[in-house]
């Protein structure tokens, strides 16, 4: 039986340049204002986020991006180039399920972090169904709308 090797042994071969990669760590790019973080989301919440986002003077088309995560998985901000983000929106999502040092449950308030604007809120659906959630959550919003 006889074998086939492409290449001799020792060999030296040459990598054209097309197939050399960086060493840096490919991100995806977020090129808009606001990043909201949320679990999978029904049509009816997806609406929800549209008319949150219109509230404060943004365009959900070009200034929102919105990253649906299934349960168990987490985001890892360094994946992504988050440098425009300003605000970041979590809707029932446990700061535990991103790479962030920070711990805090839902807080209804601005916090800064690492160069942007945080805010913890209840689910979507939550929200949707009582006034004073709502109340709470415009209330922040206000505030970046008046900047």
């Amino acid at each position: 039986m006889t074998s086939f090797h492409l290449f001799e042994k020792n060999q030296l071969v040459k990598i054209p340049s097309e197939f050399n990669f960086p060493d840096e760590k490919i991100s995806k790019q977020i090129l808009e204002k606001m990043l909201i973080l949320t679990p999978v989301l029904a049509e009816d919440e997806r609406i929800l986020v549209g008319k949150i986002v219109s509230s404060t003077g943004m365009n959900p088309e070009t200034d929102l991006k919105l990253i649906e995560l299934q349960l168990g998985e987490i985001f890892d901000h360094k994946n992504y180039d988050t440098s425009r983000i300003e605000y970041i929106l979590l809707f029932d999502f446990p700061t535990e399920r991103t790479n962030w040092n920070i711990r805090i449950k839902t807080s209804y308030e601005w916090i800064s972090q690492s160069g942007f604007q945080l805010m913890i809120a209840d689910s979507l659906k939550s929200i949707s169904k009582s006034t004073p959630l709502k109340k709470k959550l415009w209330a922040e919003l206000k505030k970046i709308t008046q900047k």
